[in-house]
């Protein structure tokens, strides 16, 4: 048997404070990163079941509040949201077919990829440094030249780009 999950608004409101104050981690190993049963449990000895709640994005339907059962898909380190943290719990909540949390995570990555301004192939937009080689006088020489140009069509007719 599956169990079932709501989301945690709390935990959305805190995710959301969290990108919009510029507390998170872009690019980490999760796997690596992500609280551990120690973890865990030294956060529950300084702060309240709350807190700890506020740091998944869902709530076990039908376990009892202040139990680690009722809290799951955690997407921070008790101290910034990770990006990849979301991406996590978007994963595991599409993969096991919890739709609202899937979806919470989903808006909240799409909102962190806003701000970062991040496609979702992970590449910025804006000036992108590119390399131009030079034939001087029988010596290749590198320059670097930050040109304008959005790096999903460089090179491309018409838009500058040798």
């Amino acid at each position: 048997m599956v169990a079932s999950y709501s989301v945690n608004p709390d935990a959305v409101a805190q995710a959301e404070h969290l990108i919009d104050s510029r507390q998170y981690v872009l690019d980490s190993d999760w796997g690596k990163v992500q609280p551990r049963a120690s973890d865990q449990n030294a956060y529950l000895k300084r702060h309240s079941w709350d807190d700890y709640a506020r740091w998944h994005l869902g709530l076990t339907e039908g376990a009892a509040d202040e139990t680690k059962a009722r809290y799951a898909f955690i997407y921070g380190d008790f101290t910034r949201i990770h990006r990849m943290g979301i991406i996590a719990c978007m994963y595991r909540a599409a993969e096991w077919r919890h739709k609202e949390v899937e979806l919470a995570a989903h808006e909240l990555l799409q909102r962190l990829d806003r701000l970062t301004a991040l496609r979702p192939d992970r590449r910025r937009l804006g000036p992108v440094p590119l390399q131009v080689r030079h034939q001087v006088h029988g010596a290749l020489v590198r320059e670097e030249q930050p040109r304008a140009v959005d790096g999903d069509h460089a090179g491309r007719a018409g838009d500058g780009v040798p």
